[in-house]
């Protein structure tokens, strides 16, 4: 043999090797382009809010209600329901980050009580929810369970008053509850979770839990975040 032939692991072979790994590397990328190999998916995108299903790209105003069950004030001692009506207003930043909402008002009027409830055991009482420090800011935030409103600095005062006092005024402050909310963002309606609750106040920490519609005014009246 000729002393100066090829090892079998010497260039020629390394450079055959490298033709052969080249080739399944292309073939592999053809097959996947053509849908033979599952490619991962793209990770998620920034959720963004939209109206009508189209991106909101201006602010649009929506109307937030919730009937009487449907919305609950969880506190220490008890739980109350109440008629809430509220204004926010949905927006994306035009720098592609995440979809924002603004609290700009709120109000938790009717409220019907369990006995253990703050003003259930009060005779002629009954319990006003105010809110405090407006707006409130919120912005969309991605997880694993779907895509959630997240309210910062929510400042809520609840109050023992007279029945039928006009606006919950006087009676007797129960101290204000404040912190952070967060709500699932679905259509048209966002569902508040637990959470952590607002501290502070005499019965807290305060948990606000159940739904509330959110319609937005004019072309956009479907309101979804994605």
């Amino acid at each position: 043999m000729d002393e100066r032939a090829e090892s079998a692991d010497g260039p020629s072979a390394r450079r055959g090797g490298c033709a052969v790994r080249g080739a399944l590397v292309t073939a592999l990328v053809v097959a996947a382009a053509a849908g033979g190999l599952a490619t991962p998916a793209p990770a998620s995108a920034t959720p963004h809010w939209y109206g009508n299903g189209q991106l909101i790209t201006t602010p649009v105003r929506a109307l937030t209600r919730a009937r009487l069950g449907q919305l609950l004030f969880n506190f220490s001692t008890g739980t109350a329901t109440c008629s809430v009506k509220g204004t926010d207003f949905v927006s994306n930043p035009s720098s592609g980050e995440a979809g924002i909402d603004e609290a700009t008002g709120f109000s938790a009027k009717h409220c019907e009580e369990s006995a253990e409830s703050p003003c259930g055991s009060v005779g002629e009482e009954e319990l006003h929810i105010g809110a405090l420090g407006l707006p409130w800011r919120s912005h969309l935030e991605e997880s694993g369970l779907g895509i959630r409103d997240v309210f910062e600095g929510v400042m809520l005062e609840a109050r023992c008053t007279k029945s039928r006092a006009k606006g919950g005024k006087g009676g007797i402050s129960l101290g204000v509850y404040s912190g952070t909310l967060t709500a699932k963002a679905g259509n048209s309606v966002l569902e508040f979770e637990a959470g952590g609750g607002l501290t502070g106040g005499e019965f807290g920490p305060l948990t606000v839990t159940g739904t509330e519609t959110l319609v937005g005014k004019g072309k956009a009246k479907q309101i979804t975040a994605a």
